[in-house]
């Protein structure tokens, strides 16, 4: 139960903490007694970080953590943790515990916090990228340190550093790789791929090289079919990423045959004119997966083929185009013969 105190302090259980941050905690929560000032009691909190007992230590995170914007002076004492040569590393991972809900850190703190990414403690580490985590925007230069822990042999601090990223508003290329690469490894963890996936999947301009790949290389099947979501959303797509979904046509999974067909359908910049030669280009087993899927399809979506003269036009759900009438019947024809479909021939 909390209660007053005639001195300026941190209350909890009827105990005060003061400067010497002598007591027992078992549980609960802080309250600060603003007697004084509130920077004065804030200050105070501080002091409970360097607290050798680890659970007086937690009294004073939530205290500056209720606090939620923090002056920039009780910031700058916290910061001064970080740099704690004591040999306790509970100190520093206290002060970047504190840090967690402050949301725009000045530059220079953050990038004494980026250089606790290397350190040698599992702890630190993964409370050092949940603080950047919680930041509007990043500098360039923090961001590349957060992206050098996407190869570290920990998969925690690897899925850390992707859940960083991944809330930046912006990636510069050479991060994009890095991440296309994690998701072209044949020894990553699925749990590591899917991370990398959603974070792609917000971008819209995807470099080609980041696109080609994993679309057909992933050695999960979701993994592949998350990658032709990712390709569906892009701008503009590079000619041989529009080969790549067609490719994945004839994927041995029957997830990312359909992925690849509707990525081919939804692709935002690909010009009906392009459409329709990449159609009539197809072999009969990419065509097959194609007229099977739009097949299936036409039973529930507004989806048409119309006979007009000696064109075809082609009514879908997310574009229309024409298609001259009779290489679209020989491609059928070649769609039907390999999915094993009875032909007119056949009965003949």
């Amino acid at each position: 139960m909390y209660s007053k105190t005639g001195n300026s302090g941190i209350v909890y259980g009827g105990d005060v903490y003061s400067e010497s941050g002598s007591a027992n905690v078992y549980g609960g929560t802080v309250q600060i007694v603003n007697n004084r000032t509130g920077t004065e009691d804030l200050h105070r909190a501080v002091t409970l970080l360097k607290d050798p007992n680890e659970a007086i230590q937690n009294k004073g995170v939530q205290a500056l953590r209720q606090e939620g914007n923090l002056p920039e002076d009780v910031l700058r004492d916290v910061a001064s943790l970080l740099k704690d040569h004591s040999g306790d590393w509970h100190v520093q991972k206290a002060a970047v515990q504190a840090l967690h809900h402050q949301s725009a850190l000045p530059e220079d703190m953050l990038r004494d916090i980026a250089v606790l990414l290397k350190d040698r403690n599992q702890d630190i580490r993964e409370a050092v990228v949940e603080v950047l985590g919680q930041q509007l925007s990043l500098p360039e230069d923090i961001l590349q340190r957060v992206a050098s822990l996407l190869n570290y042999f920990d998969e925690d601090v690897r899925s850390a550093a992707i859940e960083v990223i991944g809330q930046q508003p912006f990636l510069h290329e050479d991060i994009i790789l890095q991440l296309t690469a994690l998701l072209n490894d044949g020894d990553e963890s699925t749990r590591i791929q899917r991370a990398v996936e959603r974070v792609l999947g917000k971008q819209s301009n995807l470099l080609e090289d980041a696109l080609l790949a994993p679309s057909s290389m992933a050695r999960n099947w979701d993994i592949r079919s998350a990658a032709l979501k990712i390709i569906s959303r892009q701008q503009v797509p590079p000619e041989d990423v529009v080969r790549d979904v067609v490719d994945s046509m004839k994927d041995r999974n029957d997830e990312v045959r359909h992925a690849a067909v509707e990525a081919f359908c939804r692709l935002p910049a690909l010009s009906d004119e392009t459409f329709c030669s990449s159609l009539l280009d197809m072999d009969s087993e990419a065509f097959g997966t194609l007229y099977y899927v739009w097949l299936g399809r036409s039973f529930s979506d507004h989806l048409t083929w119309c006979v007009e003269g000696e064109n075809s036009t082609i009514n879908l759900p997310e574009r229309c185009c024409n298609v001259p009438f009779e290489q679209l019947k020989r491609k059928v024809y070649e769609a039907q013969k390999f999915l094993g479909a009875p032909l007119p021939s056949d009965s003949e």
